[in-house]
């Protein structure tokens, strides 16, 4: 692949899902900062912010801007980028990066307890140990896939005590939370999207039912 440079970048035209162009984007993003630092991505109704000051002012404005997730990008027939639109009804405040007040502080009641500096200091000694037993296989072994045998699964297992979920699960989150990611990756087709969404149909119930053996209101908190 190629280096797409400045001058050849046509802000009106450019594809934004060019292999070429996501291999280096690093000229693309610097005309945007200098000429669009608020770029509609053609053929869609999606904006591009390309600033920090620009993108720490539209997160701050929560009365011009919605968290919930109502649409997304993926990759049309002609390989260009598309929007496929959701019901506002079905994920549109799912999870808390997606949620507005009121339902947002809802999120936020239930995972305060396991983010507080107190919960987070008595897990220091269990993570320690996780990763030791993590990385054990990779040093006896002399390497091995980092990501798949440490990296994914650590993250996922502290989710597990920091929500309360059970630790034998954690390697159900952890695909659940890749799945996450390719929902929002911006590349995949809307085949591909269709198959991922019922997976964040059963994440959702599987937090509701865990919720409902701990006693707690899933909607009220």
């Amino acid at each position: 692949m190629k280096a797409v440079t400045q001058k050849e970048i046509d802000l009106a035209a450019v594809n934004l899902l060019d292999p070429d162009l996501m291999n280096a984007p690093y000229d693309f993003y610097a005309k945007l900062r200098r000429e669009a630092p608020v770029w509609e991505v053609p053929g869609t109704r999606g904006f591009l912010v390309a600033s920090w000051d620009l993108v720490v002012e539209a997160v701050a404005r929560t009365e011009d801007f919605s968290s919930n997730l109502t649409g997304i990008l993926v990759r049309g027939d002609d390989g260009r980028p598309a929007v496929m639109d959701f019901p506002l009804d079905v994920i549109a405040s799912a999870a808390i990066a997606t949620a507005d007040p009121p339902v947002h502080g809802i999120h936020r009641k239930l995972a305060q307890p396991g983010l507080s500096p107190i919960s987070i200091a008595k897990m220091e000694t269990s993570v320690v140990e996780a990763v030791d037993r993590l990385l054990r296989p990779l040093l006896d072994q002399g390497g091995g896939d980092v990501m798949e045998q440490l990296a994914g699964p650590l993250p996922a297992l502290v989710v597990t005590w920091i929500l309360g979920f059970p630790a034998e699960d954690a390697g159900q989150i952890m695909k659940w939370g890749v799945q996450g990611g390719d929902l929002l990756h911006g590349t995949r087709t809307i085949q591909q999207i269709a198959e991922i969404l019922p997976e964040t149909v059963a994440l959702s119930a599987y937090i509701i039912v865990s919720l409902s053996k701990r006693g707690a209101d899933p909607i009220a908190g």
